[in-house]
């Protein structure tokens, strides 16, 4: 689904495993979050001894397709719909450095550069080798 459909709702049709045409519909004003499993009652496999009559749940996992950028009066909409983001207080001294996409083959070719691990603040955590770690981060 798109970020759109994600946080503002979509109507999807597709052929179930046992040949019907369904539609699957968000509920008005409910926001997609792909980190969770979203679940279709009674539309799973059929539970064992009941005939297929009974059938579980449709368990589905959602793939949201963020967009590559935005353009200002996109980013302004958005800040104005959502908020603005919290301000970082001003700090003396500072480098700025730029998130860009991991890419394992970029990754191989500059092997010789490897990250600290362990445990940064805010949740951030570096890269070891490939990137067998995972980064999470937590804005404080």
């Amino acid at each position: 689904v798109t970020l759109n459909e994600a946080l503002t709702g979509f109507a999807l049709p597709i052929e179930h495993l046992d040949g019907r045409q369904i539609v699957i519909k968000t509920r008005p004003h409910q926001v997609l979050d792909p980190q969770k499993l979203w679940v279709i009652d009674r539309e799973g496999m059929p539970v064992k001894g009941t005939g297929g009559v009974e059938k579980g749940s449709l368990v589905i996992t959602l793939k949201v397709k963020f967009p590559e950028k935005l353009k200002p009066a996109q980013v302004q909409g958005l800040q104005e719909a959502l908020g603005k983001p919290d301000k970082i207080e001003k700090m003396p001294e500072h480098e700025e450095v730029y998130l860009t996409a991991y890419t394992p083959s970029k990754r191989k070719q500059r092997r010789g550069q490897r990250g600290m691990g362990g445990g940064m603040p805010g949740g951030i955590h570096m890269m070891e080798g490939d990137g067998a770690q995972q980064a999470t981060c937590a804005h404080q």
